[in-house]
């Protein structure tokens, strides 16, 4: 059995959740994911909270770092998406934040001897399996849910709030 929670008026998804998952008003569980993405400093990591934008500007990345001869640099991906990029810009920086957080999550390894290189400059490759979009974007999701577990620290925190976040409406998916 599950609970649904209908979509709020000012836009987004409905939301399913266990029945047995603790009952909190709408504006209740938006306060606890609120203060929860302030202190995990998702936005430091240019975190897209609008799930559907977030996947497809993962898919695009994962476009551009794919085409590219092993390992390439985070300047030839930025390229390689600006050529071509019939979707919008893609900032550079965001380039490097979304990598960060592959990197963190084990997806992006840097070569030997990349060290005491920028973290932009430096020859990396992916490591996925399969080499999908869809695997990068469950690493992507699955290392910002890790980060938002750890923020959590010794407060308890549930599959719900961490859902809520990430808008997994309609993906089972187990952290």
């Amino acid at each position: 059995m599950v609970r649904v929670v209908p979509a709020p008026a000012t836009g987004g998804d409905l939301r399913v959740y266990p029945a047995s998952a603790p009952t909190t008003s709408p504006v209740e569980a938006d306060d606890d994911a609120t203060r929860l993405v302030r202190k995990a400093k998702l936005s430091t990591m240019r975190y897209e909270a609008n799930a559907q934008r977030r996947r497809a500007l993962l898919s695009r990345l994962f476009a551009a770092m794919a085409e590219q001869e092993r390992p390439f640099t985070l300047g030839e991906v930025h390229a390689s998406m600006q050529e071509q990029d019939a979707a919008g810009a893609f900032p550079f920086g965001d380039v490097v934040k979304y990598a960060r957080t592959l990197y963190l999550g084990g997806v992006l390894v840097a070569e030997d001897g990349q060290d005491d290189v920028f973290f932009r400059d430096r020859r990396m490759s992916l490591t996925l399996d399969p080499p999908t979009a869809e695997s990068l974007i469950l690493a992507y999701e699955t290392a910002v849910a890790t980060r938002l577990v750890s923020a959590a620290g010794e407060e308890p925190i549930d599959a719900a709030t961490v859902s809520g976040v990430l808008d997994w409406t309609g993906r089972c998916r187990m952290i």
